[in-house]
């Protein structure tokens, strides 16, 4: 089961919850959006613990972006985490706003039929990816097997996307 980070800021929770849907309910993905978690009432030296259990637990990473992402410790923050990790991460964009060029790494969702590229190439790598990580016997073959597995991720997306890096 392929598991999705949803990371956002505040203001746009209501983009989340629709991305949330969309791949949870028509893909089948679960996910995790903290808006739903009841842990999370209160900003406090514990929320960072708390969201590195919560990023582990999931397989990738999407960030919901808006011109209010700018204003934002704990989006990029996430998606280091998950870049760090060798997740597949893609950006939703909610509005038209320049993102920073660290976000243009990764490939840039803007509709339903974007969300509907991500989901189904997310099924189909994650099996290759699965597979690729057992067959690999040490820590560093298996950060390689995920390194390449999500590059590859990362330039399929983006070639579905129509998009060039």
């Amino acid at each position: 089961m392929i598991k999705v980070f949803i990371s956002y800021k505040t203001e746009d929770v209501s983009t989340a919850l629709r991305v949330k849907n969309a791949i949870g309910q028509k893909y089948g993905f679960d996910t995790y959006l903290d808006k739903v978690d009841d842990s999370l009432l209160k900003d406090d030296p514990a929320l960072a613990e708390h969201l590195l259990k919560r990023i582990g637990e999931c397989d990738q990473l999407l960030a919901v972006v808006s011109k209010m992402t700018a204003a934002s410790w704990w989006v990029p923050w996430e998606i280091g985490v998950g870049s760090e990790r060798r997740y597949f991460l893609a950006t939703y964009l909610q509005d038209q706003v320049e993102l920073p060029t660290y976000l243009r790494k990764w490939p840039i969702l803007r509709s339903d039929a974007d969300i509907e590229k991500y989901c189904e190439l997310s099924r189909r790598l994650n099996a290759q990816r699965d597979v690729a990580l057992v067959k690999e016997s040490t820590t560093i073959g298996k950060e390689s097997a995920s390194t390449r597995m999500a590059t590859l991720f990362h330039a399929e997306l983006r070639r579905a996307l129509g998009q060039s890096r």
